[in-house]
């Protein structure tokens, strides 16, 4: 007699969430963020430093990242640019939310392979539209 395997809701609805990582040392900003993108019903991982942020886009593949650029280890700009040449997914979307408003920082990460950039403090809801729209999904 054959073992039947029991599927749970939950695990049904996680495998068809879009999946998100959050890359931000502030530890208060990435909290705040991954508890808004879970509300609007994504899978949200983060990380705090740019070696982490490898490991978990190696990992777990997400469907688009929001990345700040000042980061422990390995910062955001080198973080976009090992992304888009290193990693085998080279097409995911980057939202960078940074504090940094000057015309070339802006210009640097975009030329890194960036998708769009926004300034701290952010628009959560604008921040959502813009992971959803760059991921191909609608809100």
């Amino acid at each position: 007699m054959a073992a039947t395997q029991e599927i749970r809701v939950e695990d049904a609805d996680r495998s068809e969430k879009k999946r998100v990582l959050v890359v931000d040392d502030d530890h208060d900003f990435a909290l705040a963020v991954s508890l808004y993108l879970k509300q609007e019903g994504l899978d949200v991982v983060t990380a705090g430093d740019g070696v982490s942020a490898v490991e978990a886009a190696e990992t777990m593949s997400p469907d688009a990242i929001v990345l700040d650029i000042r980061l422990p280890q390995l910062d955001g700009l080198a973080f976009c640019n090992f992304l888009r040449r290193g990693i085998a997914d080279r097409e995911t979307p980057v939202i960078v939310v940074s504090g940094h408003s000057s015309a070339d920082w802006k210009s640097d990460m975009l030329d890194a392979g960036a998708n769009a950039y926004m300034t701290k403090p952010c628009n959560f809801s604008r921040l959502h539209s813009l992971v959803m729209r760059h991921m191909g999904a609608s809100d």
